[in-house]
């Protein structure tokens, strides 16, 4: 058994986790990471990009995107799946204005316009449709793209910092 006697607000009113309306809205990307497509198969990995509406009264609402650049499982027509989460991450890079980052964290913090709206296939759910630049920002190329079995090079972590899933541990 667990005492609860004082341990929280008898008065507190339960969240409502509604569903953003469809539109397009002024966000910016707050966290991302690589996580499993699927729980329950081996279907690969996705970079998982959390937005945080920036403007208007629904300030301050979060909405995801999942981009399965890393995907592995089954498909019908091969390379179409990673084909089209490249095809959304460039929309997302030109949006921010950060044409080939090393690290997705380069992404965060850049307001662009996103819409917002219910699946094609299943309107159950709901989906990034597109992203834009917010005015015109200007490209920010790093100075040249990591080959993919390079590691990072070693940085300080910030306070709250995690270790990113796809960088290489030191040798």
């Amino acid at each position: 058994m667990v005492d609860l006697v004082e341990q929280y607000n008898p008065e507190a009113e339960a969240n409502t986790f509604e569903t953003l309306p469809d539109g397009t809205y002024e966000a910016q990307i707050i966290e991302s990471d690589k996580v499993p497509i699927s729980k329950d198969k081996d279907l690969g990995d996705c970079l998982s990009l959390c937005w945080k509406v920036t403007a208007g009264e629904l300030e301050g609402r979060l909405f995801w995107q999942r981009l399965n650049l890393w995907w592995t499982g089954p498909e019908k027509t091969p390379g179409q799946v990673v084909k089209i989460a490249n095809a959304q991450f460039a929309d997302v890079r030109k949006a921010t204005g950060v044409a080939i980052p090393n690290d997705s964290a380069e992404l965060h913090g850049i307001r662009c316009m996103v819409t917002y709206g219910k699946q094609k296939n299943d309107p159950n759910f709901s989906e990034v449709k597109s992203v834009k630049a917010l005015g015109s920002a200007p490209d920010k190329q790093t100075a040249a793209p990591r080959a993919a079995n390079q590691s990072a090079p070693a940085r300080q972590p910030a306070a709250e910092a995690k270790r990113t899933p796809w960088a290489r541990p030191a040798a």
